[in-house]
This record gives C-alpha cells, sequence and structure tokens, in this order.
C-alpha cells in the first residue's frame, strides 16, 4: 500500500490531468452526438478515423526517433537543428499529403470510405493534418528536450476544453449544430494547442531557422524513425479499427452509435491508463534489481485499485446503461447490448492489468509489438467476418474476445519469460463484491416508481456505489489499506 502511495503522490499531475481529459472528452462527445444525432457523429468519427490515421502516418515514428537520438547528443545547436527539421518536415510532407488528398478527394471518399457523399467533408477535414501530426509530435520533442508538463497541459487540459467551448457557443449563440461545428471545433482547438506549443519552443529558442549543415543527422534521424511508424499506427488502429469497419460495411450511424457506446465503456480506463503509467518507473527499477517479489506485488496492488475503479463502472453501466444511452436520444438506445458487452471486456483488460505497461518495462517490447500487431489483424479479419451478419453488437464480441486472448497470452510470455505468475485470484474476490452489489439493486430498479433519470440515477446509481463500497470495505480492503485511508482523511481534515 506505501508503494502505491508514493507512485500516486509523484504522479499527481498526470493522474489530474487525465480526469480533466477524459471528462471535458467525454462532455465533448456527449453534446456532439446530442447535439448532431447518431449520422452526424458517426460521420465525424469516421472521417476522423482516416484523418488521424494519416497523421500518425506522416509524422513517421519522429516523435520516438527524436527520443531515441536526442538524449545522447552534447551539442545544444544539433538538438535545435533537429527539432526544427523535424517540424519543418512535418510541415511540408503535411501541405503535399493535403493536396494530393484534396485533389482525389472523390477517389478517395470512393474507395477508403466506401461513400462518395463524404466527399465534401473529407474536404474540410484535411487541413487539420498538420495540427494533429505535430500536436503528437511534440510529446517526443519535450519529453527529450525538457518541459513535457507543458505538452500535458496542452492535450489534457488545454485541447478538451478548448473543443467543448467553441462547440457550445456555435450551437447555443449561432445554433449551428451541425457536422461544420464539429470540424470546425477541431480547427480552434488543435489550432490553439500548436499555438500555445510552437510558442513555448520559439520562447524557448528551440525552433531556428535550418541551415542543412547537419543532412547527415537529419537522415539518421529518419533512418531511426521509420520502423517506428508502425508502433504509433498499431497502437491507433487498435482503438479505431472497429469504427472504420462499421463505416465502411454499414453506415455513419452505425459509427455513431458504436462510438458513443465505446466511449462509455471506456470511462473507467483513465485508472487503467493512468495507473499504469505511474508505475511503470517503479517496475522498471525492481527489473533492473531482478527483485520479482516486490515487482509482482507492486503491480498486484495497483491493480487491485484499478479493478475496484472499473468493477464500479461496469456494474453502474449494466445497471443504468439503458437509461444513460437514452440520454444521448432514442436513436442510440439500440447500442445497449454492445455497451454491456463493451464494459465487459474492459472488465475483463482490469482484471488482467496494465501488462502492455509492465512488458515495455522489462525487456518484452518486441514480443509486445508482435502480440499487438497480431490482435490487431486478428481483429480486423474477425470484424469483416463478422460485421455484415451480426452487426455492430458482433463486432463488440470480437473486442471481447481480442481482450481476453491478448491478456492470456501477454501473461503466458511474462510467466514464460521470468517464471513469475501474474494470476491474482483476489480480482474475483472484487468482482464478486459487485456482484453483490449489483443484485438487490437490479430487483429494486426493476420496481422503479421514478420515470425521471435524475431520480433513477440518484437512487439506485448512487445507491449501487454507496453499497458497493460498503462490501469492498468489509471483504476487500486490507488492514493496512484501512490504517492509510484513515490517516489521509484524518490529516486532510487537519489541514
Amino acid at each position: 500500500m506505501s508503494q502505491v502511495k508514493s507512485i500516486t503522490t509523484r504522479s499527481g499531475i498526470l493522474f489530474i490531468g487525465k480526469i480533466i481529459d477524459a471528462f471535458f472528452m467525454f462532455m465533448f462527445n456527449f453534446l456532439a452526438a446530442k447535439y448532431i444525432g447518431a449520422e452526424g457523429y458517426g460521420t465525424y468519427v469516421y472521417i476522423s478515423t482516416l484523418v488521424m490515421f494519416l497523421s500518425i502516418a506522416i509524422k513517421m515514428g519522429m516523435d520516438h526517433g527524436l527520443t531515441a537520438l536526442i538524449p545522447g547528443m552534447k551539442d545544444i545547436n544539433q538538438e535545435k537543428e533537429l527539432v526544427s527539421f523535424s517540424v519543418y518536415f512535418l510541415l511540408g510532407i503535411s501541405v503535399v499529403l493535403g493536396l494530393i488528398f484534396f485533389v482525389s478527394s472523390e477517389f478517395v471518399s470512393r474507395t477508403l470510405l466506401n461513400n462518395v457523399h463524404l466527399e465534401s467533408a473529407l474536404r474540410l477535414f484535411l487541413p487539420l493534418i498538420f495540427p494533429i501530426a505535430f500536436v503528437q509530435m511534440s510529446e517526443g520533442i519535450f519529453r527529450t528536450i525538457g518541459g513535457i508538463k507543458h505538452f500535458f497541459f496542452s492535450k489534457n487540459i488545454l485541447m478538451p476544453i478548448s473543443l467543448v467551448a467553441f462547440f457550445l457557443v456555435r450551437v447555443i449563440m449561432f445554433d449551428e449544430n451541425t457536422l461544420e461545428t464539429l470540424i470546425y471545433s477541431n480547427y480552434f482547438a488543435w489550432s490553439l494547442n500548436v499555438a500555445y506549443l510552437l510558442g513555448i519552443l520559439i520562447h524557448r529558442k528551440i525552433l531556428v531557422f535550418l541551415k542543412y549543415e547537419n543532412k547527415v543527422l537529419y537522415k539518421r534521424l529518419l533512418v531511426i524513425s521509420i520502423p517506428l511508424i508502425l508502433v504509433g499506427l498499431i497502437e491507433f488502429l487498435m482503438g479505431r479499427i472497429d469504427a472504420y469497419v462499421i463505416g465502411y460495411q454499414l453506415t455513419e450511424s452505425d459509427v455513431g452509435v458504436y462510438s458513443i457506446v465505446d466511449k462509455l465503456a471506456y470511462i473507467g480506463n483513465f485508472m487503467f491508463i493512468a495507473g499504469g503509467s505511474m508505475m511503470a518507473p517503479v517496475l522498471a527499477r525492481y527489473y533492473s534489481e531482478k527483485d520479482f517479489k516486490n515487482l509482482k506485488q507492486t503491480y498486484f496492488d495497483v491493480n487491485r485499485w484499478i479493478l475496484m475503479i472499473n468493477t464500479a463502472v461496469f456494474g453502474g453501466l449494466i445497471l443504468l446503461g439503458h437509461e444513460v444511452l437514452a440520454l444521448f436520444g432514442p436513436e442510440f438506445i439500440i447500442g445497449d447490448r454492445v455497451l454491456y458487452a463493451l464494459a465487459f471486456a474492459q472488465l475483463i483488460n482490469a482484471f488482467f492489468g496494465p501488462l502492455t505497461f509492465l512488458n515495455a518495462m522489462v525487456g518484452l517490447e518486441k514480443i509486445e509489438w508482435r502480440i499487438g500487431f497480431s490482435m490487431l489483424l486478428v481483429n480486423g479479419i474477425l470484424d469483416i467476418l463478422v460485421v455484415k451478419t451480426y452487426g455492430i453488437i458482433g463486432i463488440a464480441y470480437v473486442s471481447v474476445l481480442i481482450y481476453l486472448i491478448g491478456n492470456l497470452i501477454r501473461m503466458q510470455w511474462f510467466k514464460r519469460a521470468f517464471g513469475v505468475s501474474l494470476i491474482a485470484l483476489n480480482g474475483l474476490k472484487v468482482i464478486a463484491v459487485g456482484i453483490l452489489a449489483y443484485l438487490p439493486m437490479k430487483w429494486l430498479l426493476e420496481h422503479n416508481p421514478f420515470t425521471g433519470f435524475l431520480s433513477t440515477f440518484i437512487l439506485f446509481g448512487m445507491g449501487f456505489m454507496v453499497l458497493y463500497l460498503i462490501l469492498v470495505w468489509i471483504i476487500v480492503l486490507s488492514r493496512e489499506d484501512k490504517v492509510t485511508i484513515c490517516k489521509a482523511i484524518t490529516k486532510k481534515q487537519i489541514q
């Protein structure tokens, strides 16, 4: 527990940033789906998937290349030259690619989007290629030159807040609840982020005019970076391949319903990502010391909290998922079964824990890359096979299967490499507690005398959470956990 507290304390800013990002991005997606509708929102998600794919491709892995190359350099002028080259090169290739796609937008819409009627929307999206690619590459830049807090502020706070603010102004003040409003909101938010991050680089005199005296250095950056393109593409496609297959084979409305349901199921995942990021350096230290006992215990301790949060979210979505979807509009209610399946997929992920973070910290990066690529390939093939017959519910069941198989393979590889089993049967106790809290509330909900969402949410949603927390305190938490929590509460009251 003390190690968990230490990890959380050192990573508080990241955790808070993730919460702010998750909240405002959820608000943006909720407002977009509510005001634009399933078809308009689905069109936005579908086309943005292609544009973001292009943005990740054209940065050519340079964010990873800069991270690998700059720390070993001793000449500050060469560092500035390399960062500047990466920005200018990215701008140049973005303009070229954007023009190519703009000129051939009808062909792209017909072949890559399977809908020629999306041509005008695609053209509106194309100017976002550079802003998206630059902001993504900025993480690698600021990790190497220092000032990563600027990137976290930009990505986790400035970006989501500006998206919501611009969208609300357009909808409320000008009654512009259209697809164009969603795209212009992205113009505003991404441009604001580019201006902020470029301003930091210019202020620190990192961005300079190129003298082209270090062409060998530029070539070295590209040689290191290009093989790493697939890393970003695989990570992106694992989250978006379902939406792309649905859009290509079914309708934009189906994309809209599935995307909203997917984001609802993903709510508890902020703790999964934050927890994995928090404990990654600690696990790396234990691995370097070959201290697998503490490595295993830390992993179990952190993952227990991840699972407790995800179980609470899963129980809440299963209990009130239908009512929550109704808030988005009647056309989204058909996604209730999809929501239950995807929420279960996230629960599976939480049960196994952030194995991808763990494998990256213990020298299994290549194995992790192979697993990720294999799961992506299988995911795509199965999606194509089932989508026409079973629709979006078939896609959801594929996700459940992929999460289960992928995590089992990762766990087996870790055990094979180090002889350490990461199966935590205590996780079953957490899930059992969730079931115990869910069953009585579900029975009461079936006899619910109220019709309004707010009264239902307060009575049954909050009731479930209170009952769940009581059972967690009694059954799941250890004596040390309880003492630590009590001390933290007492200390806060004194302050």
